[in-house]
């Protein structure tokens, strides 16, 4: 059965998600979730700066947050969008980069 609750962990931080909310969002997402047993780490992510910070408002986006663009996040928001495959936040920092840079 798939885990409907994820747990995600950036850095030393913990948090408990709603796993059929990420997956639904990103295939990528749903398979690290069935191969891990309902945990996500971010280990790809783990060298960039700020990383941390931004991947929770990432997840908390997923959730239905609103996620906030700026030169020190873009980059993160950037990757985490491409190497997941979340196409609506990859298409969002397109169009900020496209108004803003």
């Amino acid at each position: 059965a798939f885990p409907h609750k994820a747990t995600v962990c950036i850095g030393d931080e913990r948090i408990v998600c709603c796993g059929a909310l990420l997956a639904q969002q990103s295939e990528i997402l749903e398979e690290k979730i069935r191969e891990d047993g309902g945990v996500v780490m971010f280990e790809e992510m783990s060298g960039l700066e700020n990383c941390g910070d931004v991947l929770m408002e990432c997840i908390e986006y997923l959730h239905g947050s609103d996620l906030s663009f700026s030169l020190k996040t873009y980059e993160v928001v950037l990757k985490f969008s491409s190497w997941y495959k979340v196409r609506n936040l990859f298409n969002g920092v397109l169009d900020w980069i496209k108004f803003y840079l």
